[in-house]
């Protein structure tokens, strides 16, 4: 994979990284939301609830035990909480339904009738709930809801009044004189009394665990963060697997387009670079040499009669004597020399720097070192070699025709021989 890729794919993975954070984030908010909301619904179920059973003893019931005693079916001091008291009434159907929902396994809900003047002490006023009582007669709160944490558990908190006192209410409420005697006898005088006509005596204080509820939006919540990991893991992998084909796809096309290039720029036959490599190459030291004034030699050699070797040996010796002559000059010439097949059994080197002096001295020692050597099939040749100079001012085709030139000239002087571009004495072999 190409560094680019690797890049592409941290930055993809950071991304996906920060998309999964946040959405995990929103989960916890919104599932911790759902808990706090159902909640919110059990604390109105429950507060609806209440109100029925309060409408339903307000207006049903109490005017029915008012009945029969006006019918003296019920003598006119009965009073018995059971029947009478919203407030025990309530108080006793909300224990029968934590004895219910304990049954199921299911939480018990705290439920309390909170007032500063009970009758009943259990229903007394923290000064929690005495100060928000206080709040709600004054009109500054309506209800009341918050998330509280009591010993080590969390809870929904929530407290609303009950509904305004009115004349029925001050039966039992108002003063002792006016009060049922049996009330007088069980309560006594004391507590529950001189309330006031349009005050709200007593708040309801609920309490709704939400550890449980909590559990269950946070099995939802790792269900989500499970779906979200997963789906932004395919994501992830879809868009590494897709990379890795385009990578795979680019280096194809890039491995194809060098062996395209390569063929372009070298022989097929010998390996060694072609005509057109060497053109683009001899132009770079031609504008080196232009530049900075060094000298710049160059030779075309010619294989002597190599008609003869084809039609001796065959087409396939031919090329294996190609080949080797090819793999021998190569280990003459220096590394910064640049060596090509110019054609058929012509090559070329560039040499630079180079004088005239070096030149013909690197080629008489070419000469020596072919004639010397043995070719496949036992094969010996000879080679002919024009040696041409840079001049400034000189293009390409003009040295090259120099060269070409001058190896005309030994061709035509003999052959296994080296001459330079514009040399007139006769030139030596070597025996």
């Amino acid at each position: 994979m190409t560094a680019k890729s690797k890049r592409i794919l941290v930055v993809i993975l950071v991304a996906l990284v920060t998309v999964f954070a946040s959405l995990v984030f929103i989960a916890y908010e919104q599932t911790r939301g759902y808990a706090r909301i159902e909640a919110e619904k059990l604390v109105v179920d429950m507060l609806l609830n209440h109100r029925a059973i309060h409408a339903y003893i307000a207006k049903v019931q109490r005017p029915e035990m008012y009945r029969l005693k006006q019918e003296g079916k019920l003598y006119e001091d009965y009073f018995s909480p059971k029947t009478m008291s919203f407030t025990y009434i309530a108080r006793s159907i909300k224990e029968f339904l934590n004895e219910e929902r304990k049954k199921e396994g299911m939480p018990q809900i705290y439920f309390k009738l909170a007032t500063d003047n009970p009758r009943n002490p259990i229903n007394q006023a923290d000064a929690w709930e005495s100060q928000l009582l206080k709040r709600m007669n004054a009109g500054e709160v309506k209800d009341f809801h918050e998330v509280i944490e009591k010993e080590g558990k969390q809870y929904l908190y929530a407290a609303i009044p009950i509904a305004p006192s009115d004349s029925g209410c001050l039966v039992c409420h108002g003063s002792p004189a006016a009060a049922p005697r049996e009330l007088l006898d069980q309560y006594g005088d004391k507590g529950g009394f001189h309330e006031k006509l349009g005050t709200s005596r007593a708040l309801i204080s609920l309490r709704v665990p939400l550890d449980p509820l909590l559990a269950s939006a946070n099995g939802i919540f790792w269900w989500i963060s499970i779906a979200f990991l997963l789906a932004l893991s395919g994501l992830y992998g879809l868009i590494h697997f897709f990379i890795r084909r385009l990578d795979r796809s680019q280096y194809a096309l890039v491995k194809a387009n060098d062996e395209l290039l390569h063929l372009s720029s070298v022989d097929y036959l010998t390996n060694i670079c072609n005509r057109r490599c060497f053109t683009d190459g001899l132009d770079q030291m031609i504008n080196h040499a232009d530049r900075y004034g060094n000298p710049l030699s160059i030779m075309i050699i010619d294989l002597d009669h190599f008609k003869r070797v084809n039609d001796q040996y065959g087409h396939n010796a031919g090329d294996e004597v190609l080949k080797a002559f090819a793999r021998l000059i190569g280990t003459q010439i220096r590394a910064s020399d640049l060596f090509a097949r110019w054609g058929g059994e012509e090559f070329i080197i560039a040499m630079p720097n180079q004088d005239q002096e070096k030149g013909m001295r690197a080629a008489e020692k070419l000469r020596h070192t072919v004639k010397e050597n043995t070719f496949p099939e036992g094969i010996r040749i000879s080679i002919s070699i024009g040696v041409a100079i840079y001049g400034k001012g000189l293009s390409r085709d003009e040295l090259i025709n120099q060269a070409d030139s001058a190896l005309y000239s030994a061709k035509e002087n003999g052959r296994d021989r080296v001459m330079a571009f514009g040399q007139r004495e006769e030139p030596t072999t070597s025996g």
